[in-house]
């Protein structure tokens, strides 16, 4: 609903009699002593804000009033800015700066400004909603659309549709969700607050080998005791393939001796050139089989000798390496 253009003269035209006098109106506003005064800058603002008002540009309009109303604190301005605000559409912003009008001067202004001011409202009241929010703890601050607008619980009017709510309290993580508001109607949103992580705790420094030895490793690093157990792994795997590889090794061997005879045996009877070609071949892959297995045998056992001693060394090493810290001699012991 737009005011037509004489309500929008009449709403503006309202403050000019009144800043226009030498006695100013507010008690926070003092009479103007030269034209660098607040006073003669708030009126300056007003003026703008009334042309601009009267050209249509609305937003520039609402900012000067603001402008005026920040430095006169006059809250005749209020009908300007909520005017202003209704005209931009936002009707929760209007209803409130309404609400704030009637507040602070319903006593002093006439019978038929406070009627049509009240029935401004009503018709806001079918363009705005009522959005309740609570959170869990209570007590953290609300933003909508980025406007702090109250600590939960909190009843606020908003405009219609979808609303961007932002929930921030000391010790707990800042919350965000959306609501949709319908014209009339109260909606609300209860949210659980979730307690901030707590914060990693910086490892303490790794004392001098000098100084202390840990019980935990003794004495040992981390990278150290990793090492050593890498060492240690491969030492028994070496160990293992080397024992399989031997047993195959064994295995073959006898099958290949045993297919050796059946070539002797087939050589001294009458036979085939294409049985003794087989047997032959038979003979042939097991003995190469077994020879492969003794290789992997023979370097897995020399793998295993290999970190096995490495192992031993590092161990050797790390036991004369150790030191601690005798608490009843205020010494260090090796």
């Amino acid at each position: 609903m737009s005011l037509p253009s004489s309500s929008r003269f009449l709403c503006c035209a309202l403050l000019l009699p009144m800043l226009a006098v030498g006695t100013p109106v507010s008690a926070h506003v003092v009479a103007p002593t030269s034209s660098d005064s607040t006073d003669a800058r708030a009126r300056s603002h007003f003026a703008r804000g009334v042309a601009l008002f009267e050209d249509g540009d609305f937003e520039s309009a609402l900012f000067e009033f603001d402008s005026a109303y920040e430095l006169s604190s006059n809250a005749h301005l209020l009908y300007n800015i909520a005017v202003s605000q209704y005209e931009l559409h936002r009707y929760a912003a209007s209803a409130l700066a309404y609400r704030r009008y009637l507040a602070e001067l319903e006593r002093e202004l006439a019978p038929d400004r406070v009627a049509q001011v009240n029935e401004r409202l009503r018709t806001l009241e079918l363009r705005v909603g009522t959005l309740i929010v609570d959170s869990t703890p209570s007590g953290a601050v609300v933003s909508i659309a980025g406007e702090v607008a109250g600590v939960t619980p909190v009843e606020i009017t908003v405009d219609l549709g979808e609303t961007a709510i932002t929930l921030d309290k000391e010790g707990f993580e800042s919350t965000e969700t959306t609501a949709r508001v319908a014209g009339g109607e109260r909606t609300s949103v209860n949210v659980e607050l979730d307690p901030v992580a707590d914060e990693p705790v910086a490892a303490s420094p790794v004392p001098s080998p000098r100084v202390a030895a840990t019980p935990a490793n003794d004495g040992l690093s981390d990278t150290d005791d990793r090492s050593d157990r890498r060492l240690e792994v491969g030492t028994w795997v070496a160990f293992g393939v080397g024992v399989a590889a031997g047993i195959g090794a064994g295995v073959t061997g006898s099958l290949a001796i045993g297919a050796n005879n059946d070539l002797d045996n087939a050589r001294a009877r009458e036979t085939t050139r294409e049985e003794l070609n087989d047997l032959g071949d038979k003979r042939d892959t097991l003995a190469l089989t077994t020879d492969v297995f003794i290789g992997v045998a023979a370097a897995a056992a020399i793998t295993s000798v290999a970190l096995g001693a490495t192992l031993l060394v590092r161990r050797k090493r790390n036991r004369d390496s150790r030191v601690a810290f005798d608490p009843r001699t205020g010494s260090v012991r090796f």
